[in-house]
């Protein structure tokens, strides 16, 4: 039996925030243009394993999602002290879950890149 993005939310182990809607298509990559997928980012905070899920209306339980994770140091990608690292990628119809792993005592700024095909 599938799930809906809301139903495995809700039973979902994730950092303590509401789900965050995918901010904003990403730059057009040169000489992809024959790629069909969608790009999207979308940015947090965390430290430890954590389910960060993101709501997006291009993602349903058949979509294939390719992602990066990236330290935002001052607002902006950049080499940081926290290792980083996504274990799994979970797509919902609605959404996706990423678990991350980030290796640091305290919170860190990251941006998650993902591609829905």
């Amino acid at each position: 039996m599938s799930r809906t993005f809301d139903e495995a939310s809700a039973q979902a182990m994730y950092a303590s925030s509401e789900p965050v809607q995918d901010e904003e298509r990403a730059a057009p990559e040169e000489g992809l243009e024959h790629v069909t997928g969608v790009t999207r980012v979308a940015s947090g905070q965390g430290h430890g394993q954590f389910w960060f899920q993101v709501a997006s209306p291009v993602v349903d339980l058949n979509s294939v999602v390719l992602a990066s994770i990236a330290q935002l140091v001052s607002g902006i990608p950049d080499t940081g002290t926290a290792r980083m690292q996504i274990s799994n990628v979970v797509p919902r119809n609605g959404g996706v879950f990423f678990l991350l792993n980030i290796d640091s005592p305290f919170d860190v700024a990251f941006r998650i890149g993902f591609r829905v095909e």
